[in-house]
């Protein structure tokens, strides 16, 4: 260098070493950490404008209650944690939680995909509304929370990644009813919502959600790819259901390397989700999973070829014509024949289990049902391998396991589980939830989970359960309508039938509500109020009665059904029913309207020295209530305290000397 520029050497050599001197050094390095640093302060940044602008939905699992801001109530958002293309994510049960946790508090979460969750019933027909029935007439000195935070459409990711935070509020149990949904539910491995096979790379990514910055990335990702050739759902017809939008890969063989990986994601995330809760010393049930086996045909079979051999196909086709003629034991010889050349068909074991059925043979049916179900490559039913791992990790970490199958066999003819409990091939019917409380209510009080003192002496028989469920025919239309419409379209049907909501025509008001509800038009709770209020204008007092005692079951926290149906059993004079719903009314908060009225009835029941004090706090609340003050007097009076009375009586005369009976009273106390 000091030749080419022709300077001294000693010069080069002086600025050389200014080059290197520790100050120039520190400030290389600093520069190095700045620009290292920029884009980290960039994204910081924008993390913040992101916030301050309220960017994304919200994706806790609760929120404040509106109209109450003493409960956290679940939040409808928190589904698109997990669902990145689709627009429609599905939401959690409206469940209300006291946000301090009262000291006899019983909290239990329920956990799981659509069967947990209720579909298509949900609200009150759900497992868990039933389950707190009887759990409030079990544990009558504790106050009962039952919060149902399932969903449709996803796996035990969603559950390992709700109880990471639910153990925050203090839970005393967490039942998990999940499994069915571990191929096609959000992120699993071959849903069109997925991540890839990676699980550590999956719960990663979930974790990272709260992240608005994030939330930012995944949306412009999620368009990308809705947007791009074959992506999204541009494949599938406009009115797909969630059901159908969710498939990616349709054939997935029993035994295959995906199907061995859905296994193993399922078994590592209920290690996890059993480690949560013991670390956090709240006790948890997990349930074996059940289906119809006995009337839903195989959606697909699939052959060692990869297609139907033709003397394979000679065989079945003989054994479907002897079956069809009632001769069976010849159609299986024709069966077993096919099962010589190809033995992994679920077509095939299924029209086996129906020849060994009607041959009188149910126990070898049983197995051959669910031998087909497990072939099933199609696979919304979780084969008997997620059983087993239930049963496996459960047992390892000493874990009770609900006896899902005991209970649904042994309500079913020849303990085949079909139509009898089950919608189609996965839902229960009403009587279905029926058995599914049961069979965790007898778990719980079997292993004292949450330990309490139970009083078996309280709880009622299952006729009074049955009756005890609160669901209205709008409530049955509307899971008629979902049902239909589930099972008009694939993979129920295929072939471009027209889906059965394009056809409904509603026949009546209630009709009408249910048919606005399916289409969100309206949520359920503004179905029953409509339907309370049009019953009760038109006189039909028992079935406006019958909205709101759902309303009540279904929204307990909920103030104002309580003081409707109070006052509608009023009107229809059932006075022990309006006394009953007033005081289960002030347990969720006081009310000039409750004290009132209870004051009243037992004024008049002759029973003046127990509606005073109800009487008394209403006239605090609303000290001009001529009504109030009237029948605080006739209580007075009856109790013989004339100088209050009279003094009452003439406010009375002074103000509202026209209010019934007020002169006839003062003609009876006035000279007393």
């Amino acid at each position: 260098m000091s030749r080419r520029i022709k300077v001294p050497l000693t010069v080069v050599e002086a600025y050389v070493a200014t080059l290197t001197s520790p100050s120039a050094r520190m400030k290389s390095r600093a520069f190095r950490l700045l620009a290292a640093l920029i884009p980290v302060l960039f994204f910081i940044l924008l993390e913040g404008v992101l916030r301050l602008f309220n960017y994304g939905p919200r994706l806790d699992i609760f929120s404040s209650l509106e109209n109450d801001t003493r409960y956290w109530v679940t939040n409808h958002q928190v589904g698109r944690r997990y669902f990145f293309v689709k627009d429609l994510a599905p939401a959690t049960s409206y469940d209300a939680i006291l946000k301090e946790k009262p000291a006899n508090g019983c909290r239990i979460f329920v956990l799981g995909g659509s069967t947990a969750a209720g579909f298509p019933y949900f609200h009150n027909g759900a497992f868990s509304r039933m389950l707190a029935t009887r759990l409030e007439d079990a544990l009558p000195n504790r106050q009962i929370e039952v919060v149902n935070l399932a969903m449709p459409a996803v796996n035990s990711y969603t559950v390992l990644d709700f109880m990471d935070e639910l153990v925050d509020y203090e839970p005393d149990a967490f039942l998990i009813y999940a499994g069915h949904n571990e191929f096609y539910g959000a992120l699993g491995i071959s849903s069109t919502e997925v991540l890839g096979q990676y699980r550590g790379l999956v719960n990663l990514v979930i974790r990272l959600q709260h992240s608005k910055v994030f939330y930012l990335l995944r949306s412009f990702i999620g368009w990308v790819k809705a947007k791009s050739p074959g992506g999204g759902d541009q494949q599938r017809p406009e009115n797909a259901t969630l059901m159908e939008r969710m498939v990616g890969n349709k054939q997935i063989r029993f035994g295959s390397d995906e199907y061995h990986k859905a296994v193993e994601i399922f078994e590592q995330n209920l290690l996890d989700i059993i480690g949560i809760a013991r670390a956090s010393k709240v006790p948890i049930l997990l349930s074996e999973l059940v289906c119809n086996i006995r009337d839903q045909v195989p959606f697909e079979s699939v052959y060692k070829t990869g297609k139907r051999p033709l003397a394979w196909n000679d065989l079945f086709n003989r054994g479907r014509q002897f079956q069809k003629a009632g001769r069976f034991e010849e159609a299986l010889n024709a069966f077993r024949k096919a099962a010589e050349l190809d033995d992994g068909v679920a077509g095939l074991h299924f029209q086996v289990a129906r020849s060994l059925h009607a041959s009188g043979k149910p126990a070898a049916a049983r197995a051959a049902f669910y031998r087909a179900k497990d072939l099933d490559a199609l696979r919304f039913r979780a084969s008997e391998d997620f059983n087993r791992t239930i049963h496996q990790v459960a047992a390892k970490h000493d874990v009770p396991v609900v006896r899902m199958k005991h209970y649904f066999e042994a309500a079913s003819p020849d303990s085949l589980i079909g139509t009898n409990l089950m919608l189609e091939h996965l839902h229960p019917n009403l009587k279905g939830y029926f058995q599914m409380t049961l069979a965790f209510f007898d778990a719980m009080i079997e292993h004292d989970l949450p330990a309490a003192q139970w009083d078996t002496a309280t709880i009622g028989s299952d006729d009074e359960y049955w009756q005890r469920l609160e669901l209205t025919p709008v409530d049955l239309e509307v899971a008629k309508i979902k049902t239909d419409v589930l099972m008009s379209g694939w993979p129920f049907k295929r072939g471009g039938e027209p889906n059965f909501a394009s056809e409904y025509q509603p026949a009546n008001k209630m009709q009408e509500v249910a048919y606005e509800v399916f289409r969100d038009k309206k949520n359920w709770e503004q179905s029953h109020v409509d339907l309370a209020e049009f019953y009760a204008k038109n006189k039909q007092l028992a079935r406006a009665a019958a909205e709101y005692r759902a309303l009540v079951r279904g929204t307990p926290y909920n103030l104002s059904p309580y003081l409707r149906l109070g006052l509608l059993y009023l009107e229809m004079q059932d006075f022990a029913a309006s006394a009953n719903i007033f005081e289960k009314s002030l347990r969720v908060n006081e009310s000039a309207i409750a004290n009132k009225w209870l004051g009243s009835i037992h004024v008049n029941a002759g029973n003046p020295e127990r509606g005073l004090p109800f009487l008394q706090r209403a006239l605090r609340v609303q000290p001009d209530d001529p009504e109030t003050l009237y029948n605080l007097t006739v209580a007075l009076a009856k109790m013989g305290e004339f100088g209050q009375a009279q003094a009452n009586c003439q406010v009375l005369l002074k103000s509202y000397p026209d209010h019934p009976g007020l002169t006839e009273l003062w003609a009876k106390i006035k000279d007393r």
